[in-house]
């Protein structure tokens, strides 16, 4: 027997089960892994608020999954990872680390390949308008300029179509407002609200 007939054949029946749910992919494992840490946290988090005896074990156990979720999580989700343990900091007497993630929630950048993308789309366009004489420095302010412009408004498309960046966003400007620190990469785009 041929051993690459084998091999075929069990590419072949490893698909079939894949497609028809019977093996699950192995991205769709690691999303549910990612995914079980702040689902863990949040049911701390909560079990924490109700429990009569158990609350400040369970502000800990929740505390740790928020840690684990922060190295899993991306957009939307790591504001809630960061938001949640700011509050297990808060609710365990510790102001300090509460404030500093708070202040992480406004440093995250949208992990979306469309900005980067569209970025870098952008940059070649108005790369190849820029003349290569460098006296002509009034259009190669004039062209990036431009180029500043379309990216912020690109940008602000972006936003407004993206669920989970949109939910961040919101998030990251309301912590901005109540610790009166910037988001970084909105602040860089001259973004300020959506």
């Amino acid at each position: 027997m041929d051993i690459g007939l084998i091999f075929s054949a069990g590419k072949v029946a490893s698909s079939i089960a894949a497609l028809t749910g019977l093996i699950d992919s192995v991205d769709a494992k690691l999303d549910r892994l990612t995914k079980a840490d702040l689902s863990a946290a949040l049911i701390s988090l909560d079990q924490a608020s109700s429990s009569e005896k158990e609350t400040i074990s369970l502000l800990r156990e929740s505390r740790l999954s928020f840690n684990r979720a922060i190295g899993l999580e991306k957009n939307f989700r790591l504001a809630v990872a960061y938001l949640g343990l700011s509050l297990c900091h808060y609710r365990l007497g510790d102001c300090k680390n509460s404030k500093n993630s708070l202040k992480e929630i406004t440093l995250i950048y949208p992990d979306i390949t469309a900005i980067q993308s569209t970025k870098a789309q952008l940059y070649d366009m108005y790369n190849v308008a820029i003349d290569p004489n460098p006296l002509n420095k009034l259009k190669l302010i004039a062209v990036y300029s431009q180029f500043n412009e379309r990216l912020r408004e690109e940008t602000k498309t972006l936003i407004k179509i993206d669920k989970d960046i949109n939910a961040l966003v919101k998030v990251q400007l309301s912590v901005s407002e109540y610790i009166n620190k910037p988001v970084k990469w909105l602040k860089q785009l001259g973004i300020s609200e959506i």
